[in-house]
């Protein structure tokens, strides 16, 4: 049987506001939180606790961890911990470093260790405890994702209801990118510490590569290399010549709203002809909508991966990457995860259809 020092200390804050806030009893208590299962928790010890937390020495004790002469304390309290959690959550991009110090900035002000030397408080903070609490809080480093500002989350949500009905496995994403100079070339490498990492171009080239490419959940269906940008005449064509002899009744496509390639009245008619009506513009600023996005940087990294060839011959490193990634190509197997959010949209609505 579990002592009652075991209790979290999320736990144990639940209890005491049930017994002291909420007027609940020990049985009540017990009831909810343990489902009366003895070999979770006792109930006499549930009952003594209660009894004690009465007491508000003891309670402010047990709420932190339990009594402690010296040294740090062995967990903040719930208050600091949700004060740490609203901390991350205002400014996301900040370095957890950056964050400890602004945390014992406000709790410690006269210790100026955190500022690098002088002694140290020995109930502050230490830095591990700090990256422990936002592990316990489920605040996790990721990837930032950049969203524009004028993105309504709205628009997404009324967008995905209206191809809520739709089997992903009929839809084509169509859509442009770029390959420049740049983003052919690695952007990290390795060197010895203190030298810096060099590599010799074999060539030097500044002209950029607009792809425009259809993809569905098996892979690129088709796709098209321009020197230089595409306007809605090259949209067109590429609808007209290669999306179309693939296309079936069955298949919606699926547009972001490019007012000049995408909306142009040329191109609404020959939309109606190819697609009869089942075309989707996905909401504004709202790259995430796109399955296409994240296939386009599975193109992207298969090209840097390829720099050499890339340097020196970029349309047919290009042409390479796109047949790795087209319907059975050696990684076609590696678009369908892009296309989860489809699926789990479309798996949503059979689950309301059969309640």
């Amino acid at each position: 049987m579990p002592s009652g020092d075991r209790i979290s200390l999320q736990l144990r804050e639940i209890i005491s506001r049930l017994y002291l806030q909420y007027a609940n009893t020990p049985g009540e208590i017990f009831a909810a939180i343990y489902q009366n299962n003895h070999e979770l928790c006792s109930y006499d010890y549930l009952r003594k606790l209660c009894r004690k937390l009465r007491n508000p020495a003891f309670r402010e004790s047990y709420l932190l961890g339990g009594p402690k002469s010296s040294g740090r304390p062995l967990s903040q309290s719930y208050f600091h911990r949700l004060l740490i959690r609203d901390s991350v959550l205002s400014n996301k991009t900040r370095r957890v470093c950056k964050m400890y110090k602004d945390y014992c900035a406000m709790f410690y002000p006269d210790d100026i260790n955190i500022h690098g030397g002088g002694n140290h408080n020995p109930h502050m903070l230490s830095l591990s405890t700090f990256k422990r609490m936002l592990t316990l809080a489920q605040i996790t480093r990721k990837v930032i994702e950049r969203r524009n500002v004028n993105q309504n989350p709205i628009e997404g949500l009324e967008f995905l209801d209206a191809i809520e009905h739709i089997n992903p496995i009929y839809f084509i994403d169509i859509d442009e990118t770029k390959q420049d100079r740049l983003s052919r070339e690695l952007k990290y490498g390795y060197a010895p510490e203190g030298e810096p990492c060099i590599k010799d171009q074999i060539l030097i080239n500044n002209v950029a590569y607009s792809t425009i490419a259809a993809v569905t959940p098996f892979g690129f269906m088709c796709w098209r290399i321009h020197e230089g940008n595409i306007d809605h005449h090259d949209f067109i064509s590429f609808l007209t010549e290669e999306v179309s002899p693939h296309v079936l009744p069955s298949h919606h496509l699926v547009l972001d709203n490019a007012t000049i390639i995408h909306h142009a009245p040329e191109t609404t008619v020959i939309l109606e002809e190819i697609f009869g009506g089942n075309y989707w513009f996905s909401a504004p600023y709202s790259p995430h909508l796109k399955p296409i996005e994240p296939c386009f940087a599975l193109v992207k990294e298969w090209i840097r991966n390829h720099e050499d060839e890339a340097t020196m011959d970029p349309v047919g490193t290009i042409n390479s990457a796109f047949e790795m990634f087209s319907i059975g190509g050696e990684r076609s197997d590696a678009i369908r995860g892009h296309w989860n959010g489809y699926f789990a949209n479309y798996d949503f609505f059979l689950q309301n259809v059969n309640v």
